[in-house]
């Protein structure tokens, strides 16, 4: 893996950064989580849930790397990146996401199946992962939406 690890630093020029992470035998998603926070120079404080450090990640990662690896090291077992990815979760119809109260959950899911058009539903699941009391500017979603593929075309903003 270090001998990979090199072999990407010097293509500087197929990714805007290489992330390198030891996970080891005791792994554990919030220990994974703030190395990578460390690596991403995200920082979190004590009291953020493992929902709300993922979509700092998430979002550091899509809105400051367009292009970038990261080598899992020392891996013992499987890894379940996927495991509260709200967005899955919500398109998967789960009862609950991570603690989030049923009527919540019934809420949400009523909206998102009243939009018959599966781009707005996309559309709709990234803004369903910000608080509620949160401002999101217009031009982070219109980032993030092309970094997901969700606009195609550069025109089209």
């Amino acid at each position: 893996m270090k001998h990979k690890n090199n072999q990407l630093l010097k293509e500087t020029h197929k990714f805007d950064v290489v992330i390198w992470i030891t996970v080891s035998k005791e792994m554990s998603l919030a220990k994974l989580q703030k190395d990578l926070a460390s690596k991403l120079d995200v920082k979190f404080s004590s009291n953020e849930c493992e929902t709300t450090r993922v979509g700092m990640l998430f979002e550091t990662l899509s809105f400051k790397f367009s292009r970038f690896v990261m080598i899992l090291d020392d891996v013992w077992e499987r890894v379940y990146l996927e495991k509260r990815n709200a967005l899955k979760e919500l398109s998967l119809a789960r009862q609950s996401v991570n603690g989030l109260e049923d009527g919540v959950i019934q809420q949400l899911r009523f909206s998102y199946d009243r939009l018959k058009d599966q781009q707005l539903q996309h559309y709709f699941l990234n803004c369903a992962l910000y608080p509620g009391d949160f401002t999101i500017r217009e031009i982070d979603l219109v980032h993030l939406w092309i970094v997901e593929g969700l606009v195609e075309e550069m025109n089209s903003r």
